[in-house]
Order: C-alpha cells, then structure tokens, then sequence
C-alpha cells in the first residue's frame, strides 16, 4: 500500500468535456482524489507519475512526453489489442481469451488490472432494507440478449432462473438505465432494486472478463452469484466467503446453488455481509491506485 509516511504526486492528463467519462473518471481520477497519500499534480513536470487512460492514446492531441513516469491503464474490452507507446507500465482489464477463457500472453509485460466499487455505490449499507423481500433478481434482458446473439451465456442465466424460480418472488431484467449512460451515473432505483435482493446472481461478457454489475451487486449487501473469472486480482474474492462462483455452462448446477442458500438464510447472509466488507475494505478506485502506484514506486526504484 502507499506508504503513509511519503506522499505520491499523480497527474491524470486532462481531456475534453465528454471523453472524461468511464474508467477516467470512476477509477483514475476518483482513486487519485479519494487517496489519502496521494496528491494530484498540476502538470506531468510536477507529477512522480503519470496516469494515461486509453482515451488519451485514442485522441490525436495527446503524446506521452515523459514514458520513464507513464502508466498506462487500459480498461478496453478487446484483450487482442495492446499500445504500443513505450511506458513505465501498461496495466490491462481485458486479458482472458475470448474462446478459452485462459490468460493471455501478451509480447510485452502486462499486469491485470480489475473494476472496482464505484464511489456513488460505496457506503450505502444505511440504506438497506430491513427484510429483503425479492429472492432472486438477475439484470438481464433475456430477450433482447438473445435476439443481439451476443452475451448468450448472460440470457442463459436470466432465462434459467425464470424458468426455475418463477414460483417465487424474482426479479429478471434491466432496472434503470443501460449501456454508457448506466454505468457512468448513479442510479437509485437500480440501487433499491439490488438492495432488496437476498440473491443477485450476475455474469461476464461472452468476449471478455470483468464489468461494474460484480461490484455493484456487492454493494447492495445481497449474496452474489458470478459466473468464475481467470484475471487474478489482489485480495481476491473467494468461493464460499464472500460470493460463490458457478460454472456458466452449467446452470442446473446454478440452479443448485440458488436452491441451497435460498434454503440457508445463515449462510446466505453470512457470505452477503462479507462480500460487501470486502469490496468495501479492498475494491475501492483508490485500492486500484494503490495497486498501480506501489508497483510503480518498485519499477522506478523510489
């Protein structure tokens, strides 16, 4: 972690009005001006580091002009494309295969980097019901999932716990706003919707690993179902403590799963009380600046 005693000097390039959204906004600039021992610089001459966005590489107007201080951190889907501007480091989400889901050579060094707790979602457990009255809820539209023909593995779940739980008090489909105006703005009745949930069961993309609905549904203080992810993280959350993870090509073994902790309300909100402790203890934006600037600090050797 940052050390407490020394102060680390961050610059994140600014961009226009409009590209200063999704991760440059909810994890670089939010975890650098949540971090207590962090202070945010004035210009890339006064800063230790530099914290590039993909957005900055994309836009003609910027050039990395210091690379021995730059890091780039690169939350893009495709896990088959890498910069190649010459850096510090180069942290990057997508790093699974699309097909075998296995980790990713890449023909430079790469060190995985996750999502996190959005700041608007944290802190929020005063706003939990005090009995949780939906089952079950899953965030999927099965039917325009599987009219798209993309993220069919998300429609297999939306689509199993309706068919399996439908005698019960579920919950399936889109709450709130989708796509990039979901994720880049607070939404209280998506929020309410999970917080009234015992279970929340979520997945990944079919072509990549990791999105915003993990971390949101901790937050709600609901036990969280996650298809199982390869891209190792630090203080990870594990199987049985914090959610539990389910095969995605499995879902009568989802269905099991559902049925059990339905049937353990000890356990259930055991494991639900710890997932959102932990998030809240280690996947903040600001644990993800941790992250980058103490292996920056190693790599540079201050």
């Amino acid at each position: 972690m940052v050390s407490e005693r020394e102060t680390t000097t961050v610059f994140v390039p600014p961009l226009p009005n409009g590209l200063d959204r999704g991760e440059l906004k909810n994890v670089l600039c939010a975890g650098v001006s949540a971090h207590p021992h962090i202070e945010p610089a004035g210009s890339e001459d006064e800063a230790d580091f530099v914290l590039v966005d993909f957005r900055h590489l994309l836009h003609d107007d910027y050039e990395i002009v210091a690379p021995e201080k730059t890091i780039i951190i690169d939350y893009r889907d495709q896990w088959n494309e890498v910069f190649a501007h010459d850096a510090l480091l180069y942290f990057k989400r997508a790093v699974t295969h699309h097909v075998t889901r296995q980790l990713v050579e890449f023909d430079r060094s790469i060190h995985p980097i996750s999502y996190c707790v959005r700041d608007e979602y944290a802190d929020r457990s005063d706003e939990f019901p005090a009995e949780r009255d939906v089952d079950v809820s899953g965030f999927f539209d099965p039917v325009g999932l599987r009219a798209s023909r993309i993220n069919r593995y998300r429609a297999d779940v939306a689509e199993t716990v309706s068919a399996a739980f439908g005698d019960r008090n579920i919950r399936v489909g889109h709450v709130g706003l989708i796509g990039r105006s979901g994720r880049n703005e607070f939404q209280q009745e998506y929020f309410d919707a999970m917080a009234q949930s015992k279970i929340i069961v979520t997945c990944n993309p079919n072509l990549w690993e990791g999105d915003y609905r993990l971390f949101e549904s901790l937050c709600s203080g609901a036990m969280v179902l996650c298809d199982k992810m390869a891209t190792p993280m630090p203080h990870p959350f594990l199987h049985r403590e914090h959610l539990v993870y389910y095969d995605r090509t499995d879902m009568a073994g989802l269905v099991n799963e559902i049925e059990r902790y339905l049937a353990d309300d000890a356990a259930r909100t055991s494991i639900a009380r710890a997932g959102y402790e932990h998030a809240m203890a280690h996947h903040r934006a600001s644990h993800r600046i941790d992250q980058v600037i103490d292996l920056a600090r190693i790599t540079a050797g201050v």
